[in-house]
């Protein structure tokens, strides 16, 4: 039940702010674009047939893979929690050989053996919820199932940091709603991005029985026009799950207050954010 919460919440925001997140995905291109980098040499030797696209989104690596050369005639099938992702990424990458349905990472829609390379783009963390007793272990298993053996796994995630500048705001207005009724300490997790250090991520794939192939831990600085529009990416990724424990006739309020707070902190001009990201490569032992 705390699981089927938790993915609610997820949904909530993906549904809610899919149109924001056209115009506020460039951290998760950033990151797309240096995982299959990372994955390319392995990708080209398997030259895969079936590729799963596991938290797709809107559809981007559909495009990435084809750009990179990387598709080759493969059948591409991405999946997302957010029936409204997944309505946009049909309408701009929907093809014969490329497809998209609403999916669950932890009860993957497709046969045992039946893919040669998984991907998975900043979306896993979502599971990672100490607070409730969820980690990505069972989504890790579920990709492990679905490939065929010697097939390929891919996956980046939010790591860790020193990035705490908004995380301070954020929990300082949380504070002021305590001990109000408004305010829901069952849902309140301190982190709702849900960050993950390297050797936790390579724990997971190694848990599942995955043969690592390369971690990497990156700092990349991302740098925005003004903090305004650092908060408003942050809302069109996150916004439910940060506003989880506030009253929802309150949260577009308590918003507010946490974008005007974090502008004033920083003050105007560019405000340059702190991104660490986790990258695995795995892959699924022939016997």
């Amino acid at each position: 039940m705390l699981a089927e919460n938790r993915k609610s919440v997820v949904r909530s925001t993906y549904d809610q702010e899919a149109e924001r997140y056209k115009g506020a995905s460039t951290m998760q291109q950033f990151n797309l674009s240096r995982l299959l980098s990372l994955a390319e040499p392995f990708i080209r030797q398997l030259t895969p047939a079936k590729i799963l696209d596991v938290g797709c989104g809107l559809g981007p690596a559909s495009a990435a893979l084809r750009d990179r050369g990387l598709l080759f005639h493969a059948d591409y099938l991405g999946i997302d929690l957010s029936p409204g992702m997944i309505a946009k990424a049909k309408e701009a990458h929907e093809s014969e050989t490329v497809k998209f349905q609403v999916g669950d990472a932890e009860a993957l829609c497709v046969a045992d053996a039946s893919m040669d390379f998984v991907l998975s783009n900043v979306a896993l963390h979502w599971l990672n919820q100490p607070k409730f007793g969820i980690t990505p272990a069972k989504a890790f298993s579920e990709i492990y199932r679905v490939l065929k053996p010697g097939g390929l796994f891919a996956v980046s995630i939010p790591a860790a940091g020193k990035a705490e500048r908004f995380l301070k705001v954020y929990r300082a207005v949380l504070s002021n709603y305590r001990d109000t009724d408004a305010f829901d300490a069952s849902q309140d997790t301190g982190d709702p991005i849900n960050r993950l250090q390297l050797h936790e991520l390579v724990d997971l794939a190694l848990g599942a029985d995955f043969q690592v192939e390369l971690g990497q831990l990156y700092y990349q600085p991302q740098t925005f026009e003004e903090p305004h529009d650092y908060v408003d990416a942050a809302r069109a990724y996150g916004y439910t799950s940060f506003m989880a424990p506030i009253a929802p006739g309150l949260r577009e309020t308590v918003w507010a207050e946490i974008r005007s707070e974090f502008v004033g902190t920083m003050g105007a001009g560019p405000y340059t954010h702190d991104l660490y990201i986790a990258y695995v490569v795995a892959r699924k032992p022939q016997n």
